[in-house]
């Protein structure tokens, strides 16, 4: 008898902690050529994005996604969910204009980043096949309220453009922000930016020398490419970060079998926060295991003071094509200039 007891609080218990850990929903939007799946959780974030019936093209730790939803606080631990979230920089100022947490202001902290705009649920404004709409909670940390669309073109089937606008919703503060996509894809994903040359960028080398190697890129040809090198031991990262402003207006990623397009605003250099660069590339890896890594394919916005009630916008445009060819970088390269030449980019 002590024994079923037993059993049966036990059965309690695992019931009261199933209870506590929201499943991470996710919506799916298809229109027979293109499937993207957004949760209105963890952020309101993509976490899937593909050609319909082929695999991911963005980097997700699906077990972490499985293990459900955090309880979102100050002190929330962060995880590292990937696919594509929307930030807001510069960084250096992610604890600067908030007076919850003092020691991160003092620190001027880095790290982690708020968790009320990567963690928090939306509320689901509109939801069809082809398009759904979230709105944020106002974050205590950014001052900001965030909607984002999430909308699959109708001309170019293949296409999908995501609308995010942000007002600040304080009182009688101004906040100094700007709207930072972060798309993460596999790090053995081959990475493209146009560049007029190498004095539109700059490097950030490895952070710990002791475990990290910096990453190796290449310019030519009017392309900014990521080139793969294998660490000197498996139990070295290679890791760094490039700051680019490139020469137009996208960037490009290849890997399981399609090529990733992502179209953005060619906003002015000086407008944007001089800390941050108008695309970023973060790639870090394990050893030679490239597929263990994952790259960072970052956009800024212009920065913005927004003073109470007003709001700043932006827009990324994806388009996702099948790719059926060699992987080694000249066949992506001239598959590349075709599909730019069709599109007129």
């Amino acid at each position: 008898m002590l024994k079923a007891c037993f059993w049966f609080i036990g059965l309690l218990a695992m019931d009261a902690v199933s209870e506590t850990v929201p499943e991470i929903r996710k919506l799916t939007l298809s229109n027979g050529v293109l499937e993207v799946g957004v949760s209105p959780d963890i952020g309101g974030r993509i976490l899937h994005a593909s050609l319909e019936g082929m695999p991911n093209m963005l980097a997700v730790d699906q077990d972490l996604i499985n293990a459900g939803k955090p309880e979102v606080a100050l002190a929330t631990r962060h995880r590292g969910y990937m696919g594509h979230v929307v930030w807001h920089g510069p960084q250096s100022q992610w604890w600067t204009q908030q007076t919850l947490h003092k020691q991160r202001k003092v620190n001027q902290a880095v790290w982690p980043p708020d968790p009320f705009t990567v963690f928090a649920t939306s509320q689901i404004l509109e939801q069809n096949p082809q398009q759904v709409s979230l709105l944020s909670e106002t974050s205590p940390v950014t001052g900001l309220q965030v909607n984002k669309q999430f909308t699959l073109n109708s001309e170019n089937r293949n296409s999908l453009v995501l609308d995010v606008a942000a007002v600040n919703k304080r009182e009688t503060q101004a906040v100094d922000w700007d709207i930072w996509f972060n798309t993460r894809v596999p790090g053995d994903s081959t990475v493209f930016v146009p560049i007029d040359g190498e004095h539109n960028l700059r490097f950030q080398a490895a952070f710990n020398a002791a475990t990290q190697e910096d990453i190796h890129y290449s310019v030519r040809d009017g392309l900014l490419s990521l080139d793969k090198q294998p660490a000197s031991t498996p139990s070295k990262k290679r890791v760094g970060k490039l700051y680019v402003y490139p020469s137009q207006g996208w960037m490009a990623a290849f890997n399981n079998g399609q090529l990733l397009l992502i179209q953005f605003d060619r906003v002015a250099q000086q407008k944007i926060h001089p800390e941050q660069g108008l695309v970023e590339l973060y790639w870090e890896y394990p050893g030679h295991d490239y597929s263990k890594g994952i790259v960072e394919m970052e956009v800024h916005s212009a920065l913005h003071h927004l003073n109470p009630n007003h709001s700043m916008a932006a827009q990324e445009r994806w388009t996702i094509i099948r790719y059926e060819g060699d992987t080694n970088e000249k066949s992506q390269r001239a598959f590349l200039k075709e599909q730019l030449q069709r599109l007129q980019l």
